[in-house]
């Protein structure tokens, strides 16, 4: 319970969802690449990372929430395609051997993904 002005606000959400139908998910690993190469700015030594993330998948469902003490219900969409990540990393390895990526460059990339919500 949160108090402004003297007046409790129940700021309680609940959030629900049925009739969950998803298509099967579609990932192209034909385009991945991992590449060990060097920064052209500084000469250091780096990974490039390009990983397809998903190539097309979409799910759909019915949704209930509650709210402040409203109640909201609907439909939701979700398809994502042609989604993709880049990386540029260096490596740091410890005495013991363990390895740490130090990210230089992430570049994500959600294509033609879209979110639809019919309320």
């Amino acid at each position: 319970m949160v108090e402004i002005a003297g007046i409790g606000l129940p700021w309680e959400v609940d959030f629900n969802y049925l009739n969950l139908k998803h298509d099967p998910i579609s990932i192209n690993m034909d385009e991945f690449k991992l590449e060990f190469t060097h920064m052209s700015s500084t000469s250091n030594q780096v990974v490039y990372t390009h990983l397809p993330l998903i190539n097309k998948w979409a799910y759909d469902f019915d949704y209930f929430y509650r709210f402040a003490r409203n109640n909201f219900s609907g439909h939701m969409r979700v398809e994502a395609s042609n989604t993709f990540a880049k990386t540029v990393a260096s490596w740091k390895a410890t005495d013991k051997g363990y390895l740490f990526p130090q990210l230089i460059d992430l570049e994500l990339d959600f294509g033609n993904s879209y979110l639809e919500v019919k309320s």
